[in-house]
């Protein structure tokens, strides 16, 4: 018979073998779901490392069925010595002992071994899935390797000046996304959202996803101008495609911010700059882009070449005489409306910011969103949209005076800046246009069309810089819209709260 120790320590090497094996199963099965969506290359580090595992384990069950037939044998040894003399069984008895310790011994140090092997097996796991560059759920680049390469190309830089631009993206209500669809849809957009901006990019350009519902790509040898060219790509390659899950669609569109590396700029600047880039574009709406061009904020539209420029200029050159726009001989009137651009608004801004704090003068800022633009020139035509636009930009105009400035910020954005006007005073100006707005964007000759705006209102406080005042009149803008449009909010430095009477009007 076995002694009570020796059917206790093959208990324990039996419990070893199944918990063993149970363990490495399940780490098979719940790595395999990760695993399959990673790229190859870890792939195959993964599959080693648990075929390793599962070496260890047929190891020392091999070694344990060894020790129990070993023990067999001198129970076996043993009972047939029993008959013998006393002399010859006592022989038995200490050759069984020995070789009883023996394989006690070295199934103990082959116990320990393997003890010692899981632990280091675990560590490398667990600094393979670390050290890995690659983002799990859409298989592209994580942040680590995105700004591992971005120090590299900076480096490179700073030896051998070539352009590098680094586009921001962002996807618009990603959270609504998932608390109305469920994460696993979530999880799809991103991995599709992933693939579509892959589609668009460069082979040479470097996609990360950055964090969140945020994606990072590097551009390089690429110019400001052309890397706005291929971040206009993606916002309309995202806007265009299908996002279909279980037969029903998802509106899905991206918001961007755009910088290129400037002389003394870092990891933390360049990004810092396209993400204050991108901050404006969910300001101003999302569905669109911004860009940091080294000194100024501008949308992605601006500058922009005119197709008459001769027409534009002339009427340019009548309007700053007739109107309060404040256009600049320099400056290229948005066709449309033949106010300021974006890019002329923002050069204006930044110098009106920094005379309002050098002199300790109210300035204001009125951003203003024709609502449901796009309904509009679905419904009435094209023509009856850019008559809104139109009829909005008088309006405008006949709002300021001589020291205010107006201009066309994006799309059916505009901007108006009230120059030594608190906020209160900011918000009878914004409810004046929108009670004009109001009352009909038609004329004599066409119908009226149905058409309101949503404003956002911000003064700019004694630490204001331009971008700061620009996304506090942003955040105010969206929230009015999100409140049902046709609005008026303004933020006072905390938050964005309703001008009163605004949401009754």
């Amino acid at each position: 018979m076995l002694s009570t120790s020796t059917m206790l320590l093959l208990l324990g090497i039996s419990a070893f073998q199944v918990a063993g094996g149970c363990a490495v199963g399940y780490w098979l099965r719940s790595r395999r779901r990760s695993v399959s969506q990673t790229s190859d290359a870890l792939t195959a580090r993964l599959t080693d490392a648990l075929k390793q595992l599962q070496t260890l384990a047929d190891d020392i069950g091999t070694e344990a069925v060894g020790h129990a037939e070993q023990v067999k044998a001198v129970a076996q040894s043993l009972s047939c010595a029993a008959d013998a003399d006393v002399d010859k069984l006592h022989q038995a008895l200490i050759e069984g002992m020995t070789q009883i310790a023996t394989a006690n011994s070295r199934l103990q140090s082959q116990l320990t071994h393997v003890e010692t092997r899981l632990e280091e097996q675990s560590q490398q796991l667990e600094t393979q899935l670390a050290d890995s560059r690659l983002d799990v759920l859409t298989s592209v680049s994580n942040r680590r390797a995105f700004e591992e390469e971005l120090t590299r190309r900076l480096a490179e830089w700073r030896r051998r000046p070539t352009p590098i631009s680094i586009l921001l993206v962002d996807i618009d209500h990603f959270k609504k996304i998932n608390q109305a669809r469920g994460e696993a849809v979530g999880d799809a957009v991103l991995r599709d959202v992933a693939r579509v901006l892959q589609a668009v990019l460069r082979e040479m350009d470097f996609l990360a996803r950055y964090g969140g519902e945020e994606f990072a790509v590097i551009l390089p040898t690429t110019t400001l101008r052309d890397a706005r060219r291929a971040a206009q790509r993606s916002l309309e390659a995202v806007a265009n495609h299908n996002f279909e899950y279980d037969h029903e669609s998802v509106e899905v569109t991206i918001s961007l911010g755009l910088a290129e590396v400037v002389p003394g700029d870092d990891v933390e600047t360049i990004v810092r700059r396209a993400d204050e880039a991108l901050y404006l574009s969910k300001a101003a709406g999302r569905n669109c882009g911004h860009f940091h061009s080294g000194t100024d904020f501008l949308s992605l539209e601006s500058p922009r070449l005119l197709e008459h420029a001769a027409e534009a200029g002339h009427a340019a050159a009548a309007l700053s005489t007739a109107a309060g726009a404040n256009l600049h001989e320099h400056d290229e009137p948005d066709p449309m409306t033949l106010l300021p651009t974006a890019a002329a608004f923002a050069h204006e801004l930044r110098r009106r910011v920094h005379r309002c704090r050098s002199e300790g003068r109210a300035l204001s800022l009125v951003l203003v969103d024709v609502d449901r633009l796009t309904q509009i020139n679905g419904h009435d035509g094209r023509t009856a949209g850019d008559l809104v636009l139109r009829r909005t930009a008088e309006i405008l105009r006949k709002q300021c005076r001589p020291c205010d400035y107006a201009a066309r910020y994006h799309q059916g954005q505009f901007a108006l800046l009230l120059d030594g006007a608190t906020a209160e005073e900011g918000i009878r100006a914004a409810e004046q246009i929108r009670a004009a707005v109001r009352e009909g964007a038609g004329d004599a000759v066409q119908k009226p069309i149905d058409a309101t705006v949503s404003c956002g209102v911000a003064e700019v406080a004694s630490n204001d810089r331009s971008v700061s005042v620009v996304m506090r009149a942003g955040v105010a803008l969206a929230a009015a819209k999100s409140s049902g449009r046709d609005c008026t909010f303004v933020h006072d430095g905390h938050a964005a709260e309703p001008a009163d009477g605004t949401l009754s009007a």
